[in-house]
């Protein structure tokens, strides 16, 4: 089946965004559906029943180091953001990828989440980054 067209913006986590890389030009290290796809020791492989966005992460604007720099002025200079690409390879996953996130050189973690880009002085912050991510997804489903 097809997956469903984003036509506002989805519930985006900035604790726990993954995604698998696809490859550069011919050379395919991931198909589309891989994502789908989770391996327990225990019971083997399953599929999980789930919609599938694309994230085009040239469209992010990442620096060189695959780093983006994110401030909201209205807090002064210690509120800085640093959001990173980072390839994570899982045992049965070579092409797994995870966004990660620092806040005033802090990674962002389920754990820490309200002292750091969870806390309320970061709503703006929050929501910039997401639409961000957000337009990132869109563009590469074809959605103006």
């Amino acid at each position: 089946s097809t997956p469903s067209t984003i036509k506002s913006g989805p519930a985006i986590s900035l604790i726990d965004l993954s995604f698998n890389r696809s490859g550069i030009g011919a050379t395919i290290i991931s198909e589309r559906e891989d994502v789908l796809w989770n391996f327990d020791t225990k019971i083997g492989f399953q599929r999980y029943e789930l919609e599938i966005s694309d994230l085009k992460v040239g469209f992010l604007n990442l620096e060189v180091d695959s780093k983006r720099i994110f401030n909201c002025p209205d807090y002064g200079n210690d509120n800085e953001t640093i959001m990173q690409v980072v390839h994570d390879p899982d045992d049965c996953n070579y092409a797994h990828s995870v966004i990660c996130f620092y806040y005033n050189g802090v990674e962002t973690t389920f754990d820490n989440w309200k002292e750091t880009l969870g806390s309320k002085r970061c709503k703006k912050l929050r929501k910039t980054i997401k639409d961000e991510l957000h337009k990132a997804m869109v563009r590469t489903l074809g959605v103006n």
